[in-house]
């Protein structure tokens, strides 16, 4: 067997672990979670190596270009190493869990605040954190790595109050601890010696606007629609009885995360939806100035029009 299918090997029997693991229920996995743990744990090892993995020739040919420089022969197709990376590969390229897109990548933040609470990064850590991610680059690995992170939480069963402890773990402890790493994970040394998993969504928020230049770029055309001039006064008029600040981050929320699908009427209730969207320790919906003074009229074909007339406001 050569050195290529037997790295092969490892990663497979480091996923079966996994499996095993989520059948024997160990902090509250299943079988399933187990697997998915599984696929995150494969893509990641792949990941972290696909430089050797170019230099070594394990994406050409046969695996002849390999096995020279390291002194083997090609393992046979039927081998148990080469079908058992096979099945993983096949299996992971059709779950569309890992297609990546805007509104599975709402839903997956949304089930991380449901399972850990979520908090703002300080404002002085998060300018220090703008310096490290100077180039796009950077923010794009980190965000590689977030990922990865935020696949195993999703994947970690446990009540609210059983994974409260995971709020206070550091992002590069609990990292190392999941992949079985002992090397640095995070390049940045803010993130690596100051962020925790509480602050997983705000660091994920700030380096993906990093990234993209109209954060609002994918919300539907339908949620873009005019303001009523009648409901313009009317929320004007609130303004001064409400939390703005507080108010721009949920809709930023709502747009970002939720209205990118096709899924929710656009004639719907705007303050409906966004009576659970969280601002600080609480719901909207939980804060007197929102219930008593946000205008229940405004529809959601409104709700960018909105943020961009409160952000007018605030500025």
């Amino acid at each position: 067997m050569t050195m290529t299918c037997w790295a092969f090997a490892r990663v497979a029997i480091g996923a079966s672990a996994l499996v095993g693991l989520g059948s024997t229920g160990v902090a509250g996995l299943s079988a399933a979670a187990g697997w998915k743990l599984a696929k995150v744990h494969t893509l990641v090892t792949f990941g972290f190596t696909s430089f050797s993995a170019v230099h070594l020739g394990l994406f050409s040919g046969d695996g002849t270009q390999t096995a020279s420089l390291v002194g083997g022969v090609p393992a046979p197709s039927y081998s148990r190493a080469a079908l058992a990376v096979q099945h993983v590969a096949t299996s992971m390229a059709e779950d569309p869990e890992f297609a990546g897109d805007d509104e599975k990548l709402g839903g997956m933040l949304e089930s991380i605040r449901m399972k850990v609470k979520q908090e703002d990064i300080p404002l002085e850590t998060e300018q220090a954190l703008r310096n490290d991610f100077m180039s796009a680059s950077a923010a794009h690995k980190c965000l590689e790595m977030l990922d990865t992170a935020l696949s195993f939480l999703q994947a970690t069963g446990g009540s609210f109050a059983q994974l409260t402890h995971l709020g206070d773990t550091l992002l590069e402890e609990y990292l190392q601890t999941v992949l079985l790493v002992k090397e640095k994970v995070f390049a940045s040394q803010v993130v690596a010696t100051t962020l925790r998993v509480r602050h997983i969504d705000a660091l994920y928020k700030l380096l993906r606007k990093k990234l993209v230049s109209n954060p609002f770029e994918k919300v539907m055309a339908k949620f873009k629609k005019p303001l009523p001039a009648v409901h313009a006064r009317k929320l004007e008029a609130a303004t001064g009885r409400m939390d703005v600040d507080a108010l721009l981050r949920a809709l930023e929320n709502l747009l970002t995360e939720q209205l990118t699908g096709g899924s929710l009427n656009d004639t719907g209730s705007l303050k409906a939806c966004l009576d659970w969207i969280e601002v600080g320790e609480c719901y909207l919906n939980d804060t007197q100035w929102f219930v008593d003074h946000f205008p229940a009229v405004i529809q959601l074909k409104s709700t960018m029009e909105v943020f961009n007339l409160l952000q007018k406001i605030n500025t």
